[in-house]
């Protein structure tokens, strides 16, 4: 019988991916290169199993991507080696990265951005076929990932208040009329640190509607969100009718 194999996962956490990446990008820098001539720059006289692991492994990650017939550091790859931290690509870039491999993309899905348990998450990988050891492997490396990014995303400079790109602001020489809103086309998602964004738009020209969420939501998420915000909406329709109902019998 055929020795019983965990699912592919990456060996090392983003952050020690990139690092290694980044031997890559110094040696050949965006060029295209023979997977020997990559496996020399990650520090291997040959393409062996351990070689061939990290190779798999910075791919998984979408830091090296195949090209003519080699392998090239991959864009996003540059952007973070070449970006200091706090810039917006670069978190946006560390993002895609981090949940790239495919297991790491499941397991946010499960459990969102928040790191799980290790009870939780030991589970959930034993459920998806991994081995005892494997999934003991695995947890460090998820969870090292999540918190480097978290702390990536902590260094994000976001503009002052005010002043953020899409933020709209009432017309000079056309006063708002109270309870006018802006066109929907002024209005944008603006990246916020610890992976959210915030949407901001003028409700009148006294009032300013803030709404914070997640960058990333699923349908299920996003169907929930919808149906809070109808709810709050319905619940201000009703509180209207009986203020105006009590104001016409007064």
């Amino acid at each position: 019988m055929a020795k019983p194999r965990s699912p592919n996962y990456p060996r090392t956490d983003l952050k020690n991916a990139i690092a290694l990446a980044d031997k890559v990008y110094r040696g050949q820098h965006t060029h295209v290169g023979a997977k020997e001539v990559v496996a020399k720059h990650l520090g291997y006289d040959s393409l062996n199993g351990t070689s061939l692991t990290w190779i798999a492994t910075l791919s998984s990650y979408g830091l090296l991507e195949n090209a003519d017939g080699g392998l090239k550091v991959s864009d996003d790859a540059v952007t973070i080696l070449e970006l200091p931290k706090g810039e917006q690509e670069r978190v946006a870039a560390l993002r895609r990265r981090a949940f790239a491999p495919k297991l790491f993309g499941e397991l946010r899905q499960e459990f969102g951005d928040n790191l799980p348990s290790d009870v939780n998450l030991r589970h959930s990988l034993i459920k998806r076929g991994f081995l005892p050891k494997a999934a003991a492997e695995v947890i460090p490396t998820y969870r090292e990932t999540l918190e480097f990014l978290s702390e990536e995303g902590k260094e994000y400079n976001a503009p002052d208040a005010g002043e953020l790109k899409g933020e709209s602001k009432p017309t000079e020489g056309k006063p708002m009329q109270h309870g006018q809103a802006k066109p929907a086309e002024e209005y944008e998602f603006v990246p916020l640190p610890g992976a959210a964004m915030e949407f901001k738009f003028y409700l009148s020209q006294t009032k300013r509607g803030v709404l914070s969420i997640p960058l990333e939501l699923t349908l299920k998420e996003w169907e929930l969100l919808k149906k809070q915000i109808q709810s709050s909406l319905e619940i201000a329709e009703a509180t209207a009718l009986v203020q105006e109902s009590s104001e016409g019998k007064s």
